[in-house]
């Protein structure tokens, strides 16, 4: 018979595993910071930073913003964070196709080997993400000032701008 923590630490470690193959297959990618948290017991997760050609980019690179990537239930979900160690920002979305780790497997892939696969996708998948959040935030900014302020000296606005958009 398991007991209650035996369980929880199955499970930690199951998450830790999938986080450190995401880290591994996503390390080395050239417009992607990535910061493995995936050894943390309490809060597993990896943190993706991802350099955009944009002068909103440019101009917001101290809010450093980016991608927490974690566990909630037994999927894999990402969420528009402040920094590796900031606040996250808005809704989860979902990142992890169970059914599509299940059919690769059926047709003969390891856990593993689907999961590898299915990670090689997800550069673009937060790329995508990434830009339209920077594009969001650059109309937000043109509605509320014609005038382009200078991001920097009103960072509590722009934090706003951002919780808005994606709360």
């Amino acid at each position: 018979m398991m007991y209650f923590k035996e369980f929880i630490e199955k499970q930690t470690h199951e998450y830790q595993k999938k986080l450190s193959l995401l880290y591994d297959t996503l390390k080395g990618q050239p417009k992607h910071d990535i910061f493995d948290h995936s050894d943390d017991r309490n809060n597993p997760y990896v943190f993706i930073r991802v350099k955009i050609k944009s002068e909103t980019y440019d101009k917001l690179s101290d809010l450093n913003l980016g991608v927490k990537v974690f566990n909630i239930g037994n999927k894999l979900v990402y969420r528009l964070q402040n920094g590796s160690f900031g606040h996250p920002i808005g809704p989860s979305k979902i990142l992890e196709d169970r059914e599509e780790i299940e059919d690769k497997i059926e047709q003969g892939m390891t856990e593993e080997e689907a999961y590898i696969d299915l990670f090689k996708n997800i550069p673009e998948t937060i790329l995508k993400f990434m830009e339209d959040v920077y594009q969001n935030i650059e109309n937000s900014l043109d509605r509320r000032n014609p005038v382009k302020m200078d991001p920097a000296t009103d960072r509590q606005l722009l934090n706003s701008i951002v919780t808005a958009l994606f709360a």
